[in-house]
């Protein structure tokens, strides 16, 4: 079984972080390959940037994925799940969906927390989608040093910090760690209450789906790929996907 992680943004040791905690969860079960995005924003901080990384990530999955079981789509937003989800013939998993499943069997009040605030109504707008936002606290925080290559331990003790005044003023059943960059911290953190890291929950998730298509438990169709009568400027393998019959 093969089982792609592409990160639609070009920071590659996001993209390492992800794909190491992929491997702590499901094992020796999947080979599981990282993709990095060739080109767009290094850190999708906007909605702007958010849309550019459509393209990359579409991109990415053309030149890297077409042999995988599996793909999950790694990154907090689920930046072009349903495109990708057309263009694939695979099960693709949305990290933020796959999180707030998990959440949601847990049950209760659901808590979500990430880095910076001005994206809040952007994630605000993934949950709508997934769940009822009424169930669900938004709070976005403060991390310096989450992003650095190498964070030092003032990052967890921050991150601890801020979640758990988050459970105690949101009085959260369930805690979500909604960021690739957050990652890994879950079991570091003793907060009383369930934490659910997207990555794994993503993880397990591709795994069972690749399984129940090998196993043929999946008998839906997927959909048929789109079809375009030309393209300018694309990458070669995506426009190769796009033109073939």
């Amino acid at each position: 079984m093969k089982i792609v992680l592409i990160n639609p943004n070009t920071s590659r040791h996001i993209t390492d972080l992800m794909v190491n905690q992929v491997r702590r969860t499901i094992g020796l079960s999947a080979q599981v390959e990282g993709v990095t995005a060739a080109f767009g924003p290094r850190i999708i901080s906007s909605r702007v940037e958010n849309g550019l990384a459509i393209h990359g990530a579409l991109d990415a999955a053309a030149r890297e994925a077409q042999d995988a079981d599996a793909i999950i789509l790694g990154v907090s937003m689920d930046t072009g799940l349903k495109e990708m989800r057309e263009l694939m013939q695979v099960p693709v998993i949305g990290m933020a969906e796959a999180g707030l499943k998990e959440a949601a069997r847990v049950g209760g009040h659901i808590g979500c927390i990430t880095v910076g605030e001005k994206m809040i109504p952007l994630y605000q707008e993934v949950t709508d989608c997934y769940a009822s936002s009424g169930n669900i606290s938004w709070r976005g925080i403060d991390l310096p040093g989450a992003f650095d290559r190498r964070p030092g331990a003032e990052v967890l003790s921050l991150l601890t910090s801020h979640c758990d005044r988050f459970v105690e003023e949101a009085r959260l059943d369930v805690l979500v760690l909604c960021g690739a960059i957050l990652t890994g911290y879950a079991p570091l953190m003793n907060l009383g209450i369930p934490v659910v890291d997207c990555i794994d929950a993503a993880a397990s998730a591709a795994r069972s789906q690749a399984l129940n298509v090998e196993a043929g438990r999946i008998g839906q169709a997927p959909p048929d790929r789109p079809r375009v009568r030309s393209t300018d400027g694309l990458g070669e393998a995506l426009a190769g996907m796009l033109l073939s019959d």
